[in-house]
């Protein structure tokens, strides 16, 4: 993109590795560590890089962004303010994994490539990558490069399993952007530290790099209404700033006593509702963790089931809700369904749907382009079992049976009938 006049700044947001300046041979004099120290500013920092792009480079070891003081955060976000109004892409180079810093960098993207490859652990890293973000908001336009394949058809099929399964079980749609090949000069590039499109550029990944500056240059002039890069760091701040504030009203609260005795009645009962009202304010005010708590609500509802009976809750309608507050998510509901099957087959020591429960469930829920010939097996299989036991065709004798069961109907005379009885034989 920069060889075709684009102004390109490439952000190294890797902060456990940093390597991009020793992939392209470049020694920083300054990085971010000295942007976030408030030594320098972002153009100090900046380096040129080959063929007109510019370079932000990192620091190895440097704290997390997800960790930076009010003061280090102010500075990235004034900072990038300024970088992002110079330059026409900002390509945002992240870690591998999970942790917060990536989240961060992708969510603040207007778009993100996945680079996968055909090995099931970067399949299963991006997969994770994508449910995380989903769960905390909408990740966002996701494109998938795929990484290190043969040819076109090698990086479709790849592209074409992941796809189906995010859209399965995260119900996100992603689009192809293209694929890098497999190629040995790629090595001897990272060796010489030069760019394989400089070093060598008619080799077939060269051809790769170039077809996907043309598919991000087309996709990406898609994207409208963009917010600028700085207002999701802005945004994190004020998130930061009312957490604190949240904190220390938390902390001020706590500093007050906490009422540890209960007003008695007449008859020296402590009242219920200030019971209550205690374990709420322990509840909110106290650093008690969430699996302590949960276990001791669990021992107050086997109290409540000892002494009443019964739960102090519908559990078929809090599940039920459960389940519509996550949307009826079909492997849970799934799961459930399972587990239940098994426990009333081990009580009861016979399933809960007998035979025909089964065939009339198939039945009525088969409604895919091969249920007619679904349909079509399973009365062969019925037909075949009956002559077996009965030594008699069973199709005959429904056919007959419902001849003899049906009302004889008068058809108009003057004329023959065309009408011909076919049994269900003949059409199997």
């Amino acid at each position: 993109m920069a060889t075709r006049g684009k102004k390109v700044c490439l952000f190294d947001a890797d902060t456990g590795l940093a390597n991009v300046n020793i992939l392209l041979g470049i020694k920083p004099s300054y990085t971010i560590e000295h942007l976030l120290a408030g030594e320098k500013n972002i153009k100090d920092i900046l380096m040129p890089g080959p063929r007109g792009i510019q370079i932000v480079p990192a620091a190895s070891g440097i704290a997390a962004f997800s960790q930076l003081s009010k003061k280090q955060r102010r500075l990235l976000i004034n900072n990038i303010r300024a970088l992002e109004k110079f330059f026409d892409y900002l390509i945002i180079d992240t870690a591998a994994g999970i942790d917060n810093t990536v989240q961060q960098f992708v969510h603040a993207a207007h778009a993100s490539i996945m680079v996968i490859s055909q090995e099931p652990t970067s399949l299963t890293d991006a997969f994770a990558l994508l449910r995380v973000l989903k769960s905390k908001r909408d990740p966002g336009p996701v494109y998938a490069l795929i990484n290190r394949v043969d040819n076109y058809e090698q990086s479709a099929d790849i592209y074409k399993r992941f796809a189906a399964a995010v859209r399965k079980y995260l119900q996100i749609t992603t689009k192809y952007l293209g694929y890098i090949a497999d190629d040995p000069e790629v090595r001897r590039s990272i060796i010489n530290q030069k760019p394989i499109i400089i070093n060598k550029p008619a080799a077939q990944a060269s051809r790769c790099f170039y077809t996907l500056a043309n598919g991000i240059e087309r996709n990406f002039l898609k994207l409208t209404e963009l917010s600028s890069f700085s207002e999701f760091w802005l945004a994190q701040e004020q998130q930061a700033n009312e957490q604190s504030l949240a904190q220390k009203t938390a902390s001020q609260d706590s500093a007050k006593p906490l009422q540890r005795s209960l007003p008695l009645t007449d008859d020296h009962q402590p009242q219920w509702q200030d019971i209550i009202s205690l374990v709420n304010q322990l509840i909110m005010t106290s650093d008690i963790e969430q699996n302590v708590m949960a276990e001791s609500f669990e021992t107050l509802i086997d109290s409540f089931d000892k002494k009443f009976g019964e739960l102090p809750f519908n559990p078929e309608k809090r599940l039920l809700q459960q389940m519509q507050a996550q949307s009826y998510p079909k492997q849970k509901m799934r799961e459930i369904a399972q587990q239940l099957e098994v426990a009333y087959l081990e009580h009861h020591q016979q399933p809960i749907r007998n035979s025909m429960d089964e065939i009339i469930h198939f039945l009525s829920n088969n409604t895919g382009d091969d249920a007619r010939e679904q349909f079509q097996q399973l009365a062969k299989l019925l037909a075949r079992t009956y002559h077996r036991r009965y030594n008699a065709s069973l199709l005959d004798e429904v056919s007959s049976s419902a001849v003899q069961s049906t009302r004889p109907r008068k058809y108009p005379t003057g004329k023959p009938s065309a009408r011909k009885r076919i049994t269900l034989s003949d059409q199997i």
